[in-house]
Formats: structure tokens, C-alpha cells, sequence
């Protein structure tokens, strides 16, 4: 996705195929589909550490996970209503537990 394609808007985030499970904690009681807010113009390259992604024009991933140290989204959660904080508390019950 180019910058002058910038994506300012609710889009769903999804578990790609091979974690369908939801194997990662971040996504618990997060329906798969559930629509997150996003605003930038960047697209990360895909890898082995994805534990999400989200369609808008393109697929890309949009929620990484390294083992149970390091997570990262490229959505806004903290904009994105219930959905957003459910994520949050979610990843304040892993940090807790580490």
C-alpha cells in the first residue's frame, strides 16, 4: 500500500488461515471478523510472527506475536470500542501472568 492509499478506517482484523484456533491470547473472546480501527498508510511485509490480519484493498498483516514477549498491532485499540478494550484487557492479563 502506497502512502497516498493511507487507510482511515474500520476494518476487520482476522486470524490468517493457519491460526484460525486463535491461538493467540491477544485475540481471546474476539470474534474472528471483528472490525478495528486503523489510520496510517503503511503496510508491514508478512512473516512468521503474524497472528492476524486485515483486508482493505489488500491483505496484510495487522497483529504480530513473538512467543509470549512481544506483541504488536497496527490498528488503534484504543479507538476501537469494545472490541479495543476487550483486546487491551487481554493484553494486560498476559503481561500479569508473565
Amino acid at each position: 500500500m502506497r502512502p497516498q492509499d493511507c487507510l482511515s478506517d474500520w476494518a476487520p482484523s482476522r486470524p490468517p488461515a493457519d491460526q484460525v484456533d486463535g491461538s493467540s491470547p491477544l485475540f481471546d473472546g474476539i470474534p474472528s471478523g471483528t472490525y478495528f480501527y486503523f489510520t496510517h498508510g503503511f503496510v508491514a511485509p508478512s512473516g512468521p510472527f503474524v497472528v492476524g490480519e486485515t483486508t482493505h484493498s489488500v491483505t496484510f498483516p495487522s497483529a504480530v506475536q513473538y512467543g509470549d514477549v512481544a506483541f504488536g498491532v497496527q490498528f488503534h485499540p484504543e479507538k476501537s470500542s469494545d472490541a479495543g478494550a476487550r483486546l487491551l484487557r487481554n493484553f494486560v492479563s498476559i503481561v500479569k501472568g508473565a
